[in-house]
Protein backbone atom coordinates (compact mmCIF):
# COMPACT_ATOMS: atom_id res chain seq x y z
CA UNK A 1 0.00 0.00 0.00
CA UNK A 2 2.84 2.37 0.83
CA UNK A 3 4.51 1.63 -2.53
CA UNK A 4 1.25 2.31 -4.35
CA UNK A 5 0.87 5.63 -2.54
CA UNK A 6 4.45 6.58 -3.37
CA UNK A 7 3.97 5.90 -7.08
CA UNK A 8 0.72 7.86 -7.15
CA UNK A 9 2.47 10.81 -5.48
CA UNK A 10 5.40 10.58 -7.92
CA UNK A 11 3.09 10.55 -10.93
CA UNK A 12 1.14 13.49 -9.50
CA UNK A 13 4.35 15.45 -8.97
CA UNK A 14 5.52 14.69 -12.52
CA UNK A 15 2.19 15.88 -13.95
CA UNK A 16 2.50 19.13 -11.99
CA UNK A 17 6.01 19.75 -13.29
CA UNK A 18 4.94 19.12 -16.88
CA UNK A 19 1.94 21.42 -16.45
CA UNK A 20 4.12 24.26 -15.15
CA UNK A 21 6.59 23.76 -18.02
CA UNK A 22 3.75 23.75 -20.57
CA UNK A 23 2.21 26.93 -19.13
CA UNK A 24 5.57 28.63 -19.19
CA UNK A 25 6.00 27.77 -22.88
CA UNK A 26 2.48 28.99 -23.66
CA UNK A 27 3.14 32.33 -21.95
CA UNK A 28 6.40 32.73 -23.85
CA UNK A 29 4.60 31.94 -27.14
CA UNK A 30 1.97 34.56 -26.35
CA UNK A 31 4.64 37.15 -25.56
CA UNK A 32 6.51 36.41 -28.77
CA UNK A 33 3.27 36.56 -30.78
CA UNK A 34 2.46 40.00 -29.37
CA UNK A 35 5.93 41.21 -30.34
CA UNK A 36 5.68 39.72 -33.83
CA UNK A 37 8.38 37.10 -33.22
CA UNK A 38 7.93 33.77 -34.98
CA UNK A 39 9.64 30.44 -34.60
CA UNK A 40 11.54 29.04 -31.66
CA UNK A 41 14.43 31.09 -30.32
CA UNK A 42 16.86 29.05 -28.23
CA UNK A 43 18.22 30.68 -25.12
CA UNK A 44 21.31 32.75 -25.82
CA UNK A 45 20.51 33.26 -29.50
CA UNK A 46 21.43 36.84 -30.58
CA UNK A 47 18.65 39.07 -31.91
CA UNK A 48 18.77 39.32 -35.72
CA UNK A 49 18.36 42.87 -37.00
CA UNK A 50 17.40 43.93 -40.51
CA UNK A 51 20.34 45.34 -42.49
CA UNK A 52 19.85 49.12 -42.98
CA UNK A 53 19.72 48.86 -46.77
CA UNK A 54 16.75 46.46 -46.51
CA UNK A 55 14.62 48.91 -44.51
CA UNK A 56 12.27 50.84 -46.85
CA UNK A 57 11.82 54.59 -46.56
CA UNK A 58 10.05 54.95 -43.21
CA UNK A 59 8.58 57.70 -41.06
CA UNK A 60 8.00 56.89 -37.39
CA UNK A 61 5.79 58.90 -35.06
CA UNK A 62 7.50 60.47 -32.05
CA UNK A 63 4.12 61.16 -30.42
CA UNK A 64 0.62 59.71 -30.72
CA UNK A 65 -1.90 60.90 -33.30
CA UNK A 66 0.59 62.07 -35.90
CA UNK A 67 -0.50 62.50 -39.52
CA UNK A 68 1.91 61.83 -42.39
CA UNK A 69 0.73 63.13 -45.76
CA UNK A 70 2.18 61.82 -49.02
CA UNK A 71 1.32 63.86 -52.12
CA UNK A 72 2.14 61.75 -55.16
CA UNK A 73 3.10 63.58 -58.36
CA UNK A 74 4.91 60.61 -59.88
CA UNK A 75 3.55 59.01 -63.03
CA UNK A 76 2.74 55.77 -61.22
CA UNK A 77 1.27 54.72 -57.90
CA UNK A 78 2.97 54.81 -54.52
CA UNK A 79 2.24 52.09 -51.99
CA UNK A 80 2.50 52.23 -48.22
CA UNK A 81 1.79 50.20 -45.13
CA UNK A 82 1.42 51.17 -41.49
CA UNK A 83 3.42 48.89 -39.20
CA UNK A 84 2.78 45.37 -40.57
CA UNK A 85 -0.66 46.16 -41.95
CA UNK A 86 -2.11 45.75 -45.42
CA UNK A 87 -0.51 47.54 -48.35
CA UNK A 88 -2.40 50.66 -49.45
CA UNK A 89 -2.15 52.61 -52.72
CA UNK A 90 -1.79 56.31 -53.53
CA UNK A 91 -2.72 57.04 -57.14
CA UNK A 92 -0.71 59.31 -59.39
CA UNK A 93 -1.71 62.92 -58.63
CA UNK A 94 -3.40 61.70 -55.46
CA UNK A 95 -2.53 62.05 -51.81
CA UNK A 96 -3.03 60.18 -48.55
CA UNK A 97 -3.20 61.51 -45.00
CA UNK A 98 -1.94 58.61 -42.92
CA UNK A 99 -2.67 58.55 -39.18
CA UNK A 100 -0.08 57.07 -36.84
CA UNK A 101 -2.13 56.48 -33.71
CA UNK A 102 0.62 55.69 -31.21
CA UNK A 103 4.17 56.82 -30.62
CA UNK A 104 6.42 54.33 -32.40
CA UNK A 105 3.90 53.58 -35.15
CA UNK A 106 5.53 53.77 -38.55
CA UNK A 107 4.62 54.06 -42.20
CA UNK A 108 6.83 52.66 -44.97
CA UNK A 109 6.68 53.70 -48.63
CA UNK A 110 7.27 51.78 -51.87
CA UNK A 111 7.15 52.67 -55.54
CA UNK A 112 8.41 51.89 -59.02
CA UNK A 113 8.83 55.40 -60.36
CA UNK A 114 12.00 56.98 -61.73
CA UNK A 115 10.99 60.55 -60.92
CA UNK A 116 9.04 62.17 -58.07
CA UNK A 117 9.87 65.85 -58.49
CA UNK A 118 10.20 68.79 -60.83
CA UNK A 119 11.90 72.18 -60.66
CA UNK A 120 8.81 73.68 -58.97
CA UNK A 121 7.58 72.30 -55.66
CA UNK A 122 3.89 72.61 -56.62
CA UNK A 123 4.33 69.80 -59.16
CA UNK A 124 6.64 67.68 -57.00
CA UNK A 125 5.79 64.80 -54.72
CA UNK A 126 6.05 65.76 -51.08
CA UNK A 127 6.04 64.05 -47.69
CA UNK A 128 4.78 66.15 -44.79
CA UNK A 129 3.95 65.43 -41.16
CA UNK A 130 2.04 67.54 -38.66
CA UNK A 131 4.10 66.41 -35.64
CA UNK A 132 7.69 65.27 -35.17
CA UNK A 133 8.62 62.10 -37.05
CA UNK A 134 11.83 60.14 -37.35
CA UNK A 135 12.85 59.52 -40.95
CA UNK A 136 15.05 56.58 -41.92
CA UNK A 137 15.45 53.66 -44.30
CA UNK A 138 16.47 53.29 -47.92
CA UNK A 139 15.09 55.99 -50.21
CA UNK A 140 15.45 53.61 -53.15
CA UNK A 141 12.30 51.76 -52.05
CA UNK A 142 10.53 54.54 -53.98
CA UNK A 143 12.46 53.68 -57.14
CA UNK A 144 12.13 49.90 -56.99
CA UNK A 145 9.61 48.37 -54.62
CA UNK A 146 11.22 44.93 -54.66
CA UNK A 147 14.97 44.44 -54.47
CA UNK A 148 15.53 48.10 -53.62
CA UNK A 149 18.44 47.15 -51.36
CA UNK A 150 20.48 46.46 -54.51
CA UNK A 151 19.43 49.57 -56.45
CA UNK A 152 22.24 52.11 -56.99
CA UNK A 153 21.17 54.12 -60.07
CA UNK A 154 19.02 57.21 -60.60
CA UNK A 155 18.00 57.60 -64.24
CA UNK A 156 15.64 60.58 -64.25
CA UNK A 157 16.16 64.28 -63.65
CA UNK A 158 14.53 65.59 -60.44
CA UNK A 159 14.25 62.04 -59.07
CA UNK A 160 13.69 63.16 -55.46
CA UNK A 161 13.45 66.92 -55.95
CA UNK A 162 11.49 68.71 -53.19
CA UNK A 163 10.50 65.39 -51.59
CA UNK A 164 10.72 66.66 -47.99
CA UNK A 165 10.82 70.35 -48.81
CA UNK A 166 9.68 72.58 -45.91
CA UNK A 167 8.95 69.61 -43.65
CA UNK A 168 9.97 71.14 -40.32
CA UNK A 169 9.03 68.01 -38.36
CA UNK A 170 11.31 65.29 -39.72
CA UNK A 171 14.29 64.47 -37.56
CA UNK A 172 17.13 61.99 -37.32
CA UNK A 173 16.60 58.76 -35.37
CA UNK A 174 19.77 57.86 -33.43
CA UNK A 175 21.20 54.57 -34.65
CA UNK A 176 18.85 54.25 -37.63
CA UNK A 177 19.89 56.14 -40.73
CA UNK A 178 18.32 57.53 -43.86
CA UNK A 179 20.17 56.04 -46.84
CA UNK A 180 20.61 57.63 -50.27
CA UNK A 181 22.81 54.92 -51.77
CA UNK A 182 22.73 55.87 -55.46
CA UNK A 183 26.19 55.84 -57.04
CA UNK A 184 24.99 56.92 -60.48
CA UNK A 185 23.20 60.27 -60.28
CA UNK A 186 21.01 62.33 -62.61
CA UNK A 187 20.73 66.09 -63.08
CA UNK A 188 18.86 67.83 -60.22
CA UNK A 189 18.22 64.43 -58.59
CA UNK A 190 18.32 65.74 -54.99
CA UNK A 191 17.31 69.33 -55.77
CA UNK A 192 15.81 70.98 -52.64
CA UNK A 193 15.17 67.54 -51.19
CA UNK A 194 15.49 68.72 -47.57
CA UNK A 195 15.01 72.43 -48.18
CA UNK A 196 13.76 74.09 -44.99
CA UNK A 197 13.82 70.91 -42.89
CA UNK A 198 14.62 72.84 -39.75
CA UNK A 199 14.62 69.88 -37.33
CA UNK A 200 17.41 67.92 -39.03
CA UNK A 201 20.54 68.11 -36.88
CA UNK A 202 22.99 65.71 -38.51
CA UNK A 203 23.76 63.96 -41.77
CA UNK A 204 24.38 60.20 -41.52
CA UNK A 205 27.73 58.62 -42.36
CA UNK A 206 28.03 57.47 -45.99
CA UNK A 207 24.74 59.15 -46.91
CA UNK A 208 26.03 60.32 -50.32
CA UNK A 209 28.45 57.71 -51.71
CA UNK A 210 28.53 58.86 -55.35
CA UNK A 211 32.00 59.70 -56.66
CA UNK A 212 30.83 60.93 -60.10
CA UNK A 213 28.34 63.77 -59.94
CA UNK A 214 25.68 65.17 -62.29
CA UNK A 215 24.74 68.78 -63.05
CA UNK A 216 22.94 70.45 -60.12
CA UNK A 217 22.65 67.07 -58.38
CA UNK A 218 22.93 68.50 -54.82
CA UNK A 219 21.52 71.93 -55.66
CA UNK A 220 19.95 73.44 -52.48
CA UNK A 221 19.69 69.96 -50.97
CA UNK A 222 20.00 71.13 -47.35
CA UNK A 223 19.34 74.83 -47.84
CA UNK A 224 17.67 76.42 -44.84
CA UNK A 225 18.25 73.45 -42.51
CA UNK A 226 18.90 75.82 -39.63
CA UNK A 227 19.40 73.13 -36.96
CA UNK A 228 21.99 71.19 -38.96
CA UNK A 229 25.13 71.31 -36.80
CA UNK A 230 27.50 68.65 -38.10
CA UNK A 231 28.12 66.65 -41.24
CA UNK A 232 30.67 63.86 -41.70
CA UNK A 233 34.01 65.13 -42.97
CA UNK A 234 33.98 62.50 -45.72
CA UNK A 235 30.33 62.88 -46.75
CA UNK A 236 31.30 64.23 -50.21
CA UNK A 237 33.78 61.72 -51.66
CA UNK A 238 33.28 62.77 -55.29
CA UNK A 239 36.40 63.33 -57.34
CA UNK A 240 34.56 63.95 -60.62
CA UNK A 241 32.39 67.04 -60.38
CA UNK A 242 29.74 68.60 -62.62
CA UNK A 243 28.34 72.06 -63.34
CA UNK A 244 26.69 73.62 -60.27
CA UNK A 245 26.82 70.23 -58.50
CA UNK A 246 27.07 71.74 -54.98
CA UNK A 247 25.19 74.93 -55.72
CA UNK A 248 23.61 76.31 -52.49
CA UNK A 249 23.88 72.85 -50.92
CA UNK A 250 24.28 74.17 -47.35
CA UNK A 251 23.08 77.72 -47.91
CA UNK A 252 21.57 79.31 -44.77
CA UNK A 253 22.57 76.37 -42.55
CA UNK A 254 23.31 78.84 -39.77
CA UNK A 255 24.20 76.23 -37.11
CA UNK A 256 26.68 74.25 -39.19
CA UNK A 257 30.03 74.07 -37.41
CA UNK A 258 31.85 71.31 -39.34
CA UNK A 259 32.29 71.38 -43.11
CA UNK A 260 32.96 68.32 -45.25
CA UNK A 261 36.24 67.75 -47.06
CA UNK A 262 36.31 68.45 -50.79
CA UNK A 263 38.76 65.98 -52.37
CA UNK A 264 38.20 66.83 -56.05
CA UNK A 265 41.23 68.32 -57.79
CA UNK A 266 39.56 69.15 -61.11
CA UNK A 267 36.63 71.54 -60.90
CA UNK A 268 33.66 72.31 -63.14
CA UNK A 269 31.67 75.47 -63.82
CA UNK A 270 30.44 77.11 -60.60
CA UNK A 271 30.53 73.76 -58.82
CA UNK A 272 30.88 75.38 -55.37
CA UNK A 273 28.82 78.52 -55.95
CA UNK A 274 27.02 79.62 -52.76
CA UNK A 275 27.65 76.16 -51.32
CA UNK A 276 27.54 77.31 -47.69
CA UNK A 277 26.57 80.96 -47.78
CA UNK A 278 25.19 82.10 -44.41
CA UNK A 279 21.84 83.77 -44.05
CA UNK A 280 21.90 87.54 -44.01
CA UNK A 281 20.57 89.39 -40.99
Amino acid sequence: MKKTGFFVFAIFALVCVLAVFSCSNMLEDLRRAREGVTGATPAGTPVVTTPPEQIPLTLEAVAANTTVTFTNKASGVVKYKVNDGEMQTIASNGSAAITLSAAGDKVSFFGDNARYGTLGDSNSSNIACDEECYVYGNIMSLIKSEGFENERTLTAQYAFANLFSNNANIKNKPGTELLLPAETLADFCYYCMFYGCTSLETVPEDMLPATNLADYCYDSMFEGCTSLETVPEDMLPATTLADFCYYCMFKDCASLTVAPELPAETLEGRCYTLMSRAARA
